[in-house]
């Protein structure tokens, strides 16, 4: 999601309080990410780090540049939950990071696989948890069905 040249979606972020608007004239461009103590719906700290470094840089989840701004902001919140412990987070927090409802933002998931951003996500209904393989990393394995099950 290179921002460097959408000064709309930088003063959506700055209004939003996620962060202080950068000095265009400044190479390399620095973001300063702002902690708001009051919302408890903030992502933490490493989710936020992750979020910053994938804004400036391509994402790990390739979003054509023709996608719509919902779809990039949900391959941005999945890049942010995207660990070494594997991609995976709660719908909920999926979700909300999204500014969607649950069922909107499973829409939002089917959108990057037919984009193919995406090979397949999971919904996980008993612990709310969303798994998703990213189209760039997914390697069929010969005899398996590919699963985008929601």
């Amino acid at each position: 999601m290179r921002l460097h040249r959408r000064t709309e979606a930088w003063q959506e972020l700055a209004q939003g309080g996620w962060l202080e608007l950068p000095d265009p004239r400044t190479a390399p461009l620095q973001v300063r990410l702002l902690d708001d103590a009051a919302l408890d719906q903030a992502p933490g700290r490493s989710a936020r780090r992750r979020a910053a470094h994938w804004a400036l840089k391509p994402a790990p989840l390739i979003v054509p540049a023709t996608a719509r701004p919902a779809d990039r902001l949900t391959a941005l919140v999945l890049a942010a939950h995207t660990t070494a412990a594997g991609p995976a987070a709660d719908m909920a927090v999926i979700a909300r990071l999204c500014g969607h409802s649950p069922q909107q933002t499973g829409v939002l998931l089917d959108r990057l696989v037919a984009g193919r951003t995406l090979a397949a996500w999971h919904h996980q209904r008993d612990t709310d948890e969303v798994h998703w393989q990213p189209a760039t990393l997914h390697r069929p394995v010969s005899g398996s069905a590919d699963t985008s099950a929601h």
